[in-house]
């Protein structure tokens, strides 16, 4: 849910000459990665900021009415840390184009007419459910005590979180995580826009359920910013993505005559 640009490179990439990047690989990766950083980070850092001033703006819209975090500075450890992440994916994904281009690694094709219109609505809805399944087993295992303590604990730094946030991760964390996103790509067949779809409201809701502005989506699936903020407030508890099924199931759906605390791990 990283890189905005990820579309634009990814599809550029089938339309380079490969001898140009078979002939100069190293120097190609290096440009394209280099691309991908700048174009994420002056994306996605205004899209966050504007998340900021509506914090900083007005408090009875924060989902934590009676905390706060600074914002007003852009100079802070979230920002930082974020930006390096998106770095990190950025490198992250050029490999997974470079691998496709060079070596045909991947699952993707071009053409809709391939698998037709009604694999491609099929295939984004399962991409979905994919990424928020592994989304919601992944984030499970992070609060593992070892795992919690000595990965995810970065991201919760921030019990009361900033839109930066969101991708304000250690990069083992943020390994594990998105490392779904990349796998999906070689276990069916995806069109580009598949992945364009799913990443951009990944990366949307990412920011918006961070960023301690209370927000419904008008879509009926997906909760309100509080559900994850919760998850930061109590620890434990909220680990899915995009749907709260998981977490029903899973008994680790929040509950308010419950005490949680961050000491309080559940299995």
């Amino acid at each position: 849910v990283w890189c905005i640009f990820f579309a634009t490179n990814f599809c550029g990439g089938f339309f380079v000459d490969e001898d140009v990047i078979r002939a100069r690989p190293l120097f190609a990766f290096v440009v394209c990665t280099s691309l991908t950083a700048a174009w994420s980070l002056t994306t996605f850092i205004p899209f966050a900021r504007t998340y900021d001033k509506m914090y900083q703006e007005n408090p009875e819209m924060r989902c934590q009415t009676k905390k706060s975090h600074d914002v007003t500075s852009i100079n802070r450890p979230e920002v930082r840390l974020a930006s390096l992440c998106l770095c990190i994916a950025a490198v992250l994904t050029n490999l997974v184009v470079f691998a496709k281009v060079l070596y045909g690694w991947g699952m993707f094709y071009m053409d809709v007419a391939e698998y037709g219109w009604a694999y491609l609505f099929l295939s984004t809805v399962l991409y979905f459910l994919w990424v928020d399944v592994w989304a919601y087993v992944s984030h499970r295992a992070l609060h593992l005590p070892f795992l919690y303590k000595s990965v995810h604990k970065v991201h919760h730094t921030w019990k009361q979180t900033t839109a930066f946030v969101g991708l304000a991760l250690h990069p083992v964390d943020m390994l594990m995580i998105q490392g779904g996103v990349f796998v999906g790509f070689y276990i069916m067949p995806l069109h580009p826009s598949a992945i364009v779809v799913n990443l951009l409201y990944a990366h949307y809701y990412n920011v918006v359920d961070h960023s301690g502005v209370y927000h419904e989506s008008s879509l009926p699936w997906q909760p309100s910013s509080l559900f994850h903020d919760d998850h930061h407030q109590h620890f434990h508890v909220n680990y899915g993505q995009f749907l709260t099924i998981w977490d029903r199931l899973g008994g680790t759906f929040f509950k308010s005559d419950k005490k949680y605390t961050e000491t309080s791990f559940t299995y």
